[in-house]
């Protein structure tokens, strides 16, 4: 079995787009937003916070969290300008420009907090 936050998966966990995880964090509950797509891991732009920690944390077991702009990491952005409701199922789903269509540096990616 394969176990993150509290959840197990049978046998070997099989990425999807969509997929997010939190890295560089002081635990696991923290850290810079990654969103899986295409094979790779990639940091989302701080251009827009609406409702990303809620799709986020709750997507990743949590019950809500807060997301921050201008954490330090990579430049290959997915994602930009991204708009939630707070209901959707991934990053994927909210509103956002076009995939890797950005205008963002290595020091905007979104830091994600998420709670119980």
């Amino acid at each position: 079995n394969t176990c993150s936050n509290g959840r197990c998966f049978e046998g070997p966990r099989t990425m999807r787009d969509g997929d997010a995880r939190l890295v560089s964090g002081t635990s696991s509950d923290n850290g810079i937003l990654e969103v899986y797509y295409s094979g790779a891991w990639r940091p989302v732009c701080d251009d827009g916070l609406t409702g990303v920690a809620q799709v986020v944390c709750r997507q990743l077991g949590y019950g809500g969290g807060t997301a921050t702009c201008c954490a330090t990491g990579g430049s290959s952005f997915l994602l930009d300008d991204v708009s939630c409701s707070g209901s959707e199922p991934n990053l994927l789903a909210c509103s956002h420009a076009a995939l890797y269509t950005h205008n963002c540096t290595a020091g905007e990616n979104i830091r994600v907090a998420c709670t119980r």
